[in-house]
Parts: structure tokens; C-alpha cells; sequence
């Protein structure tokens, strides 16, 4: 990677971040970047913003899937964990 990697600002104040840099940071789509000024306003900083990993109830959604493939109902009532299903009317 080379050590000055440039981009212009666009007309809305949107810049494109270099593919070279978000290879070495590590950015993918949808991340969050924090950027900072030193105190003499002549240089920004950006640093990549590590999502939180998730607590309580939303941690657990993810880890209930480690327990068992979603399955048909069918496959469900077979294995005997469940009373079958009331008769459907034609």
C-alpha cells in the first residue's frame, strides 16, 4: 500500500474511502468510521468503529441456532416432541 492515498470530497461532502485503506482496516459495507482533527486543524484521523457484540435476548437468537436445523413441522410431530397436528377440513 502506498503511504498518501487521495479522494475528493463530492459537492454533498461525501468522500470515497480508498480501497486500499479499507482493505488494511478491514472495512466492509454498512461499517461505521469515527473521524477526528488534530488541534491545529491540519490533519484528520479515521478509525474503524468495532460493532458491539450483541446482549441479552439478541445474543441468544444466534446462539439458538448452534442447538438444531430448522426443521419441517412433519419431521417435528414424527420424532414424537409434539402432538400431530388437528385434521384439516376439505
Amino acid at each position: 500500500m502506498k503511504n498518501s492515498l487521495y479522494s475528493k470530497i463530492s459537492v454533498r461532502g461525501q468522500v470515497s474511502v480508498p480501497v486500499d485503506i479499507c482493505r488494511a482496516l478491514g472495512v466492509q459495507p454498512g461499517d461505521s468510521l469515527c473521524w477526528s482533527i488534530n488541534p491545529e486543524n491540519t490533519m484528520a484521523q479515521v478509525t474503524r468503529i468495532q460493532p458491539a457484540p450483541p446482549d441479552g435476548a439478541k445474543a441468544m437468537l444466534g446462539f439458538a441456532k448452534t442447538f438444531r436445523k430448522p426443521l419441517p413441522s412433519t419431521t417435528w410431530y414424527a420424532e414424537g416432541s409434539y402432538p400431530p397436528p388437528p385434521p384439516r377440513d376439505k
